[in-house]
């Protein structure tokens, strides 16, 4: 599972970091200070549609992506 994720999303890192879920496999992609609001300008700092774009390019082989902003999640 990729997580596309603000900070709020450290703790899926966690789980990842400490494979809290084997055998299954969690990978966070963090993007500090993401809102959804910034993905769909292209002129926000940071950057998150493309930084997320390229994450979801760099593992095409994961079958479930999620998203994670402070307070939710969806799958």
């Amino acid at each position: 599972m990729l997580i596309l994720c603000d900070s709020h999303g450290g703790v899926l890192e966690y789980i990842h970091d400490n494979e809290l879920l084997s055998p299954h496999y969690i990978n966070c992609e963090v993007v500090g200070g993401a809102t959804a609001y910034g993905l769909n300008n292209d002129q926000s700092s940071t950057r998150s549609f493309l930084k997320f774009s390229q994450a979801i390019e760099r593992y095409p082989t994961f079958d479930v992506i999620g998203i994670s902003w402070a307070k939710w999640i969806a799958v």
